[in-house]
């Protein structure tokens, strides 16, 4: 390759787009990086994606039940803030009604995913 004058071409790092919220808080880690559930509604998981489209970047935040591999809820919009976390939990919660209390809700707590709530347990009694 040095007698023809070429050059392996460098691979990109990856950019990280989770970023931990910077407030001192930080909610306790109920599911401790386990995630497999015994069962349907024991436990959730929230993630947020960036789409790119030709008009712009759409945010999509979905929460998924853990046991069931089932999208229970999902918000879309032009701004990746709490509204819209928030928004898709909400959903979740209608769908899944009385019989998602006790569920333990988990996220990455990432600085623009929305979730940054004060619990990880949501619907208690």
């Amino acid at each position: 390759m040095r007698e023809l004058g070429l050059a392996a071409r460098r691979t990109r790092r990856r950019k990280a787009t989770t970023r931990p919220g910077k407030g001192r808080w930080r909610a306790p880690d109920r599911v401790r990086r386990s995630f497999a559930a015994g069962g349907i509604n024991r436990r959730w998981y929230g993630d947020g994606t960036e789409i790119a489209t030709g008009e712009g970047k759409l945010y999509l935040d979905s929460v998924l039940d853990i046991w069931s591999r089932r999208i229970l809820g999902h918000g879309l919009g032009v701004h990746h803030d709490a509204e819209l976390g928030c928004g898709a939990l909400a959903m979740a919660a209608a769908i899944r009604g009385t019989r998602a209390r006790g569920v333990v809700f988990h996220s990455d707590q990432g600085s623009e995913g929305g979730f940054n709530r004060p619990s990880q347990h949501c619907f208690s009694d």
